[in-house]
């Protein structure tokens, strides 16, 4: 595995994310880049790398907008652009922001009342 190497190369350790993205998660210290290309490949290896930055989960979300409902500490600017993605997102949802509900109200009116039925009812 290449993990075991010592020194394994720049382009070896490539080819092994390429072939199971998720060896990015037993690398010590990844590039951005090479987390990135982990993360397009398999979004949801954004889920176990340490110290994921807020761009890289952007990527993710963009990727696959349900992967914010397993995003630990989801930031509001990705739950906004995740129910932007895939409005049906925000019945899943737990406690919207203002910000997520203003938009849904302007843009998705249907889904906001759906929203608001479902959490009467």
């Amino acid at each position: 595995m290449i993990i075991q190497l010592p020194n394994p190369s720049e382009e070896l350790i490539r080819f092994a994310v390429e072939r199971n993205p998720w060896v990015i998660c037993k690398l010590s210290n990844p590039s951005e880049e090479l987390k990135r290309f982990a993360v397009e490949r398999k979004p949801w290896v954004i889920l176990k790398l340490p110290n994921a930055s807020e761009e890289l989960k952007r990527f993710a979300v963009e990727r696959y907008p349900c992967i914010i409902l397993e995003l630990p500490n989801a930031s509001e600017e990705l739950i906004k652009l995740a129910v932007e993605l895939d409005n049906n997102l925000i019945r899943y949802i737990h406690n919207p922001t203002q910000e997520v509900l203003d938009y849904l109200y302007k843009n998705h009116r249907a889904i906001f009342d759906d929203y608001f039925e479902k959490v009467e009812s």
